[in-house]
């Protein structure tokens, strides 16, 4: 699987994202020419714009899933994250950020 492959994964979640974004309490914002999506930081955001947010950034090459939490921490939701391909889910990193990989 390239490079190219997973970042076209990605960019398919971000644009329905970026389609449901007043569901999801996102913000759209552009600058320079980019879209920027704001999953909470300064707008409502939630557990589904986070597990949207954490499934773009596996490139959907994972399932993510939020549990009630154990008993050590009974007010934070745990997340669960499970993979078969936990090298280009985890470790690849896009071309921009890295010029040298080959895509």
């Amino acid at each position: 699987m390239t490079i190219k492959h997973l970042n076209q994964r990605a960019s398919h979640l971000t644009a329905f994202a970026k389609s449901r974004a007043d569901v999801l309490g996102l913000k759209v914002s552009t600058s320079h020419g980019a879209t920027i999506l704001d999953f909470g930081v300064s707008c409502e955001g939630g557990l589904e714009a986070g597990l949207l947010l954490a499934r773009i950034c596996l490139a959907s090459m994972a399932h993510v899933d939020i549990a009630p939490s154990s008993s050590v921490l009974p007010t934070v939701p745990q997340v669960f994250v499970r993979t078969d391909h936990p090298i280009p889910a985890c470790l690849l990193i896009p071309p921009p950020l890295s010029p040298h990989l080959p895509t």
